[in-house]
Formats: structure tokens, C-alpha cells, sequence
């Protein structure tokens, strides 16, 4: 079987989470070295990275 979930105009992913109350944030950057600052200051007001559990992130 194969779902295919249709969400326009708005990305599906942002919209999802919105709808499901899920706070997020969006960064955008052309630099892995800048990205990777990002996501370590997100992971860190967020408690820290813990090993073995994922910490959300959409490189784009």
C-alpha cells in the first residue's frame, strides 16, 4: 500500500508540526560549518545531545 499525503501550499513538514504542537525552528545556511553551530546551540537550549537519541533537524 502506498499513502501519499498531499499538503499545499504549505510545507508538509512545518505544517505537521504545527498541527501537532511540536515547536520547532527553522535556520537556513549555505555553510556546513554554520549549520553544524546551529543545530549544537539548538541541541544545547534543549538540554544537550543526548547519545542515542535523535535530535530533529532538516538540512535543506
Amino acid at each position: 500500500m502506498t499513502v501519499v499525503a498531499q499538503h499545499h501550499p504549505e510545507p508538509f513538514v512545518p505544517a505537521a508540526l504545527e498541527r501537532a504542537g511540536v515547536p520547532y525552528e527553522i535556520r537556513r545556511t549555505g555553510s556546513a560549518r554554520v549549520a553544524e553551530r546551529n543545530l549544537r546551540e539548538v541541541a544545547g537550549r534543549a538540554g544537550g545531545a543526548v547519545p542515542g537519541r535523535p535530535v530533529p533537524a532538516a538540512v535543506a
